[in-house]
């Protein structure tokens, strides 16, 4: 198995609140993890429609695939000295970039929709709240205070990988 495929890349690149790699003391289940994605699908699931629901994550999903994408076909062309795990031909990238983006611009101008709107400021949302609690560490007190919080409430604790 590769060792850097895109779930583990993602986890990588983007700092997470320290609260979600948590563990229960006494069941050891990440519980603040899957209580954060509950909420996530509890908001994707107002529009009520299953139909609805599948358009949109497909909309997501191939969003950051594209943005993914985007980065890997940047690096390998800006800095092509850097070291690869894995080396695939530069069409392979190229091939998915063009089906991202048609897999997200389709929909959109085959049945345009105000929930496209939604779900992309609900993506852009996640910038927010990134730049000033996590770049920028403008609140960096507020942040600590909501863990300890969240801690004692939940009942968990690092895990030993990351102590």
């Amino acid at each position: 198995m590769p060792e850097v495929n895109l779930p583990r890349a993602l986890m990588i690149a983007i700092p997470m609140p320290d609260i979600l790699a948590m563990a229960h003391m006494r069941r050891l289940t990440p519980s603040p993890a899957l209580i954060f994605n509950t909420v996530i699908a509890l908001i994707v699931l107002i529009p009520g429609d299953f139909q609805a629901i599948v358009n949109f994550f497909s909309f997501t999903a191939w969003f950051f695939y594209g943005v993914t994408i985007s980065g890997l076909l940047y690096l390998k062309i800006k800095k092509p000295e850097n070291p690869r795990t894995i080396t695939v031909p530069i069409i392979i990238p190229i091939l998915v970039l063009l089906a991202a983006v048609f897999l997200v611009l389709a929909p959109i101008i085959d049945d345009p929709q105000i929930e496209y709107l939604y779900v992309t400021l609900f993506m852009l949302s996640g910038i927010v709240i990134y730049i000033p609690f996590i770049h920028l560490k403008l609140f960096p007190g507020l942040l600590n205070k909501l863990t300890v919080f969240l801690q004692l409430f939940l009942e968990v604790a690092p895990t030993a990988k990351n102590l």
